[in-house]
C-alpha cells in the first residue's frame, strides 16, 4: 500500500547500542573463539502506518513504538575439526501510542480524540518474537588429516509473537505460539575438486571450506506444543 499524500510526515528513529566483544586465539580448553553480548534502545517515533482492513478499507495510522533487547554470540573451534556455535537475541517492543483514522497530529489527544480516530496505546508490535535462538555443532570426520564428511546438527528456536488485527487495522495483545526446529545435515567434500587442498590438516575454516561440497540435507522439525493464549485487552 502506497503512503497517503494527505498526510505525509518524517519519522525519526532514535537509537542507542553498547556492549563488549572478545577474541582469542589458543585458549586453553576452547583454543580459538569469538564472544561477544550487547544492549540495545530503538525509539521510533512520529510513525505514519498505512494499512489495508479485511473490509478492503484503507486506513491511515500513527504511533510511537519502543524496541529494546540484548544481543549475544559465541563461536569457538575447540580442536581443528570441530566448530560450535550460539547465538541469542531478547527483544521486548511495544506501541506507546498507536492510533487509527489518521495520524496523532490529527487525531488529538487519547483522552479526547478527533472524530473517526480510535487509540491503541501500550500494545505490543505485532510479529516482533520475544526472543530469537540457533545453536548448534558440525563435527569433521577425518582420515588421514582428510576431512571425508563433516555432520552438523543445530536448533533454531523462534519466541512468541503477538498478532496484527486485519479487522482493526491495529495491534493485538493475542499471541502465536514460540516453535523450535532441529535440522540434521552431512557436508560431503568432493575430493577430486580439492585436489591439494587435503594434503594438509584442516579446520573448521581452512581450504576446503571453500571449495565445492556435495550436500545431502535432512531436516526434522518439532514444533513445541506450548501455546499463550489470548490476553484480554
Amino acid at each position: 500500500m502506497h503512503q497517503n499524500p494527505n498526510y505525509y510526515i518524517l519519522a525519526k528513529g532514535a537509537y542507542a547500542q553498547f556492549g563488549a566483544k572478545v577474541h582469542f586465539t589458543n585458549a586453553p580448553g576452547l583454543r580459538n573463539f569469538i564472544a561477544g553480548v550487547n544492549y540495545f534502545h530503538n525509539n521510533y517515533t512520529n510513525q505514519e502506518i498505512d494499512v489495508e482492513t479485511a473490509a478492503g478499507v484503507e486506513e491511515t495510522s500513527g504511533g510511537n513504538s519502543i524496541y529494546h533487547g540484548v544481543d549475544a554470540f559465541f563461536d569457538a573451534d575447540p580442536r581443528s575439526n570441530i566448530h560450535f556455535f550460539f547465538n541469542f537475541a531478547g527483544e521486548a517492543s511495544n506501541f506507546t501510542t498507536y492510533v487509527t483514522g489518521g495520524t496523532q497530529a490529527s487525531c488529538g489527544s487519547h483522552s479526547a480524540p478527533a472524530s473517526g480516530c480510535t487509540f491503541y496505546n501500550s500494545l505490543p508490535v505485532s510479529y516482533v518474537p520475544n526472543y530469537t535462538l540457533n545453536t548448534g555443532i558440525y563435527y569433521g570426520i577425518q582420515h588421514k588429516n582428510h576431512v571425508i564428511v563433516e555432520p552438523r546438527f543445530w536448533v533454531e528456536s523462534t519466541g512468541s509473537q503477538h498478532l496484527w488485527s486485519n479487522n482493526t487495522g491495529a495491534p493485538t495483545a493475542q499471541t502465536m505460539p514460540s516453535y523450535t526446529t532441529a535440522n540434521l545435515a552431512f557436508n560431503a567434500p568432493n575430493h577430486l575438486a580439492l585436489g591439494k587442498a587435503h594434503h594438509q590438516p584442516s579446520g573448521r575454516y581452512d581450504e576446503y571450506r571453500k571449495l565445492a561440497v556435495q550436500r545431502i540435507r535432512v531436516h526434522l522439525q518439532r514444533r513445541l506444543l506450548c501455546r499463550v493464549g489470548p490476553e484480554s485487552q
